[in-house]
């Protein structure tokens, strides 16, 4: 499975990088860096989203 990114989901994932960033630069990246790892655990195995999505809604 090959997941690719929307240009307005890279758009919005910026612009609230950058809304975070305001306030709080390392939660911003935090933020941003367990998007894309979540992203790429999805790509690597797709048949483990429900989890994904649990362990997320957890978090």
């Amino acid at each position: 499975m090959q997941i690719k990114w929307l240009k307005t989901a890279l758009l919005d994932l910026d612009d609230e990088a950058a809304y975070i960033t305001r306030n709080n630069p390392r939660a911003a990246a935090l933020t941003v860096k367990r998007i894309t790892q979540t992203i790429e655990l999805l790509n690597q195995r797709p048949l483990r989203a429900d989890l994904v999505e649990l362990r997320t809604l957890e978090n």
